[in-house]
């Protein structure tokens, strides 16, 4: 199993979710004027503009026309699992924090390849899947049902 998280949105460039994350996770970008790979000291990134013509599925649940924006995390070899789920806290804290900025923008948070655990669409509130705030699931810290709190929770179609 992959332990890579990825936010795919069709909503933001990949020049804006690279600064966004840099800010908000304390990331630098490897190289000054590239948007991506970004680093920091416990996790690594980059993002990606990802055609629709290739990830069909991906870009038509964000309802994108021709590119979206693609961000997949990485932590460092290093971490422990403790400090792991507090990056992933801040991870969700702040991808609900974009996504909530604009009612028509869209996006989904993925955990390792294959469970889609946040996701808006167009026009459309957040959803959180059950299993992001079920200790005996994702949430076996109880690091992430506190700020998930108030959010839509229900099972989300995976692909």
């Amino acid at each position: 199993m992959s332990t890579n998280y990825e936010f795919n949105t069709a909503s933001y460039s990949v020049e804006e979710i690279s600064d966004f994350f840099c800010t908000v996770l304390d990331l630098d970008r490897v190289k000054l004027l590239a948007p991506s790979p970004i680093t920091g000291e416990k996790w690594w990134a980059a993002a990606t503009v990802m055609e629709v013509a290739e990830f069909t599925d991906e870009g038509r649940r964000l309802q994108a026309t021709d590119t979206f924006t693609s961000i997949s995390f990485e932590p460092r070899k290093s971490m422990n699992f403790e400090d792991e789920n507090r990056g992933l806290a801040r991870i969700i804290k702040s991808v609900l924090d974009l996504l909530s900025r604009d009612n028509s923008s869209s996006g989904f948070l993925e955990f390792y390849d294959e469970i889609i655990v946040i996701e808006k669409r167009k026009g459309q509130e957040i959803v959180v899947d059950p299993r992001l705030i079920d200790p005996n699931d994702l949430d076996a810290q109880n690091m992430f049902a506190p700020i998930l709190k108030g959010y839509i929770i229900e099972p989300i179609d995976q692909f």
